[in-house]
C-alpha cells in the first residue's frame, strides 16, 4: 500500500474507492490466519517486513524483520496492529516520488488482479528507495499479493525486502514464472482517460495547446482543462513532471 504525505491526492482517493466500495459478502477465518501466518513467516525468512491489510475491516497487520531494524522502524521480531491501511510509519520513510509512482502502480495491478479468475496468482515487484532513522536512502524491493474473498478482493500482503538497484515494475503470473512489464498491462486508463493521455502524448512532443487544439480538433480552452486533470490525477506540479512520470509508467 502507498500513502506518505499526500492525503489529498486523487490517485490515493481513486484507491480507497476501488478498495473500500467492493461487495464485502463472505468471511473465512481459516483464510485469514494462513495469510497473517504467511506474513509473518515471511519477515522472519527473509528478513523483511510484512504487511497484510484486510480492506474489509480496513486494519493492518506489522510483521518486522531485519530491515524494520536495519531502518530504525521497528526491532525485528515486532509486530502491530493498526486500525488503518496506511501504516504511516513504513510508507514515511518511502522517498516521494518513489510513492507517488507507487501508489499509481498499485491502482493499475488493483484493476488488473481484480480481473483475473485467481488474481493470487499474480504479484506485482517494484523497487522503492526508503530512508533510515538519519535519513539515508536504501533500495527495496517491494512486492503485492492480492487475495479474493468470495466476489471481492479482501486482502492485500505487502512484503519489502533489502535489494540493490532499481528495475522496471513487473507482473509475475506466479504457476508458470511468466514475467510482464506492468507497463505493458492493459487497464493503463484508471490512471488517465485515452483522450488525456493523447494530449500528454502531443504535450511530450512539444505541442502548445493552441497546436494541441488544431490537432485533436477541439477548443484550447478543453486543452486546458485535459492539461489541469492529467496534472491534477498524477499528483505532480506541472505538464513536465506529468510527462516524466507517464514515461515511467509506460503510459506514453
Amino acid at each position: 500500500m502507498a500513502k506518505n504525505n499526500h492525503r489529498d491526492d486523487n490517485i490515493q482517493s481513486k484507491l480507497d474507492r476501488i478498495f473500500f466500495n467492493q461487495d464485502f459478502t463472505q468471511t473465512d477465518p481459516e483464510s485469514f490466519e494462513r495469510y497473517l501466518s504467511t506474513a509473518a513467516l515471511y519477515a522472519t525468512v527473509e528478513n523483511g517486513i510484512a504487511v497484510l491489510s484486510d480492506l474489509k475491516t480496513r486494519t493492518s497487520y506489522l510483521f518486522y524483520g531485519y530491515l524494520g531494524e536495519r531502518l530504525g522502524i521497528a526491532h525485528r521480531s515486532t509486530t502491530k496492529v493498526l486500525d488503518t491501511i496506511w501504516e504511516e510509519e513504513i510508507l514515511s520513510r518511502i522517498a516521494p516520488d518513489d510513492i507517488r509512482k507507487k501508489q499509481t502502480d498499485e491502482l493499475i495491478f488493483f484493476s488488473y488482479a481484480s480481473r483475473q479468475e485467481h488474481p493470487d496468482c499474480h504479484c506485482m515487484t517494484s523497487w522503492i528507495r526508503m530512508a533510515d532513522a538519519n535519513g539515508i536512502f536504501h533500495d527495496v524491493r517491494h512486492r503485492i499479493f492480492y487475495f479474493r474473498e468470495d466476489r471481492s478482493i479482501r486482502y492485500a500482503l505487502c512484503l519489502y525486502n533489502a535489494a540493490c538497484g532499481f528495475h522496471q515494475t513487473t507482473v509475475t503470473e506466479t504457476r508458470n514464472g511468466r514475467e510482464t512489464l506492468l507497463s505493458q498491462i492493459a487497464g493503463k486508463e484508471v490512471i488517465l482517460s485515452a483522450r488525456e493521455i493523447e494530449v500528454l502524448g502531443l504535450i511530450s512532443r512539444g505541442l502548445s495547446s493552441k497546436e494541441i487544439a488544431r490537432e485533436l480538433g477541439i477548443s484550447v480552452f478543453t486543452v486546458s482543462r485535459h492539461r489541469q486533470n492529467i496534472i491534477s490525477a498524477m499528483n505532480v506540479r506541472n505538464s513536465t513532471e506529468a510527462c516524466k512520470m507517464a514515461s515511467m509508467l509506460g503510459l506514453l
